[in-house]
């Protein structure tokens, strides 16, 4: 079992190898936890946790995932939904921002 997970860390690591900078949409489910720690160690000081506030992010949720981004020393904005989808937002990390390289 430890060969496979093992081998489907490299994966994932190796999925997220590359140049720029990468957001991660963080809702701190174990999910986007375990996509941000891999996108962090392919791409050191290069990778950008963020969640997006809304009405069904459950109470105490945004402390969670500040504590955690914090603990991996990950950039961590938090801002609204539609601005998260706005494309300004995404020009702050991606100031070359084209629909067909972002990842």
């Amino acid at each position: 079992m430890t060969d496979h997970v093992d081998h489907l860390e490299r994966r994932l690591t190796e999925a997220c190898r590359g140049d720029g900078t990468l957001i991660v949409a963080f809702s701190g489910g174990v999910d986007s936890a375990l996509l941000a720690v891999a996108a962090a160690r392919a791409r050191p000081g290069r990778v950008v946790a963020a969640t997006a506030r809304s009405a069904s992010l459950a109470s105490g949720e945004l402390d969670h995932c500040r504590g955690f981004a914090d603990e991996e020393q990950l950039p961590y904005p938090v801002t609204s939904l539609v601005y998260f989808l706005n494309f300004y937002f995404l020009l702050q990390f991606f100031p070359s921002f084209s629909p067909f390289v972002f990842c």
